[in-house]
Parts: C-alpha cells; sequence; structure tokens
C-alpha cells in the first residue's frame, strides 16, 4: 500500500495511491463509515497503519469500481509528514566513503547528525540556499519512517518500529558546513 499527502479543500488529507489516482481517507472513512486518521502522522501515531493496510489488501481490486478515484496529477502534494519530532541522518553511507572511513567503525558509533523540521519541504516547493553558500550539494535518499519510539532495539526487531519508506533529498551546504567542522 502506497500513502500520499496532499493538499485538499485547504488542508492535509492523507489518500492511497493506485497508480496514478488516489483515495481520500475521509472517502473511506464516509463510505465504510470506519474512524481512520485522515493525516499520515495520525494513522502512524495512532497505530492505525496495519490495519489500514489490512483493509486494502481485501478490498483494493474493488476501489475502482466502488469508489469515485481521483487523479493525482495536477494535485498539490504535500510532504510525506510534514513536522515530525526529529530527524536523524546517518553520513558516510556509501560505497565513495569507504576508503575515507576505512580505520572507522561505523557499527559501533554511526556517523550520524540531526536536521530540524523546518528542513521539510513538499515534492513542488522550492529549495531555498542560502545567499552566503558557493557550494550546495544534494543527494538522494531513503528515508525510514520510524513508527514508534524506541532505543536499543535488536536488528531483527526494527521492522517492528518502521512504519514505511519514502524519497528524500538532503541538501548540504557543503561549503559552510565544512567551514564550521567540528576538531
Amino acid at each position: 500500500m502506497k500513502l500520499v499527502n496532499i493538499i485538499e479543500q485547504g488542508k492535509e488529507q492523507a489518500a492511497i495511491l493506485d497508480n496514478d489516482s488516489i483515495l481520500l481517507i475521509e472517502d473511506i472513512n464516509t463510505k465504510y463509515l470506519t474512524n481512520w486518521s485522515t493525516t499520515i502522522w495520525d494513522l502512524i501515531q495512532y497505530k492505525e497503519l496495519r490495519h489500514l493496510e489490512t483493509w486494502y489488501d481485501h478490498n483494493k481490486f474493488g476501489m475502482n469500481s466502488s469508489f469515485p478515484l481521483m487523479h493525482l496529477q495536477g494535485r498539490k502534494t504535500a510532504p510525506i509528514i510534514s513536522n515530525p519530532s526529529k530527524l536523524l541522518g546517518i553520513g558516510f553511507n556509501y560505497a565513495a566513503s569507504e576508503e575515507k572511513l576505512k580505520d572507522y567503525d561505523r557499527a559501533i558509533d554511526p556517523v550520524s547528525f540531526l536536521k530540524p523540521a523546518t528542513t521539510i519541504i513538499g515534492p513542488d516547493d522550492s529549495i531555498r540556499i542560502p545567499k552566503q553558500s558557493y557550494k550546495t550539494t544534494a543527494e538522494a535518499e531513503l528515508a525510514v519512517v520510524i513508527g514508534e519510539t524506541c532505543k536499543d532495539i535488536e536488528p531483527d526487531e526494527a521492522i517492528n518500529v518502521i512504519a514505511g519508506y519514502t524519497s528524500a533529498i538532503d541538501v548540504t551546504a557543503a561549503d559552510i558546513h565544512a567551514a564550521n567542522h567540528a576538531t
């Protein structure tokens, strides 16, 4: 099941994405008299995703005939989660960094960093680059959405706290970052 957040009637709303069509959770609630949350963040927070996914698995083949699906094209999309409690990045997680980190044990102490929630923008929003930056970089990333508070979990338990995955672009003012590195 794929979810998307759109701006509909001036507010952020979660929808199921089916090819290039969407079905608002709000419309599912109306038709089936369900009471699922209508934002992705609330679906995660109130632990409703698994129930919605089960519903979808049982009803997806009848969606086209029983629901008025809307086209995604031309609609304003929003970030999957607009205001998370934190954004944690893991650095040097690609093959090109291997030589730089050959004497560093990332399993014990991964290179990590925090970004403020204000850095999140939607798919059609502009990236604002600081005026003083002359070298800004962008890297495609896999974003893992953690759906539960967790600490010190075993690797085989991690899948139990993952709510989903999405794509992200990590934009960095590389020159400013390099000038302010820790010594």
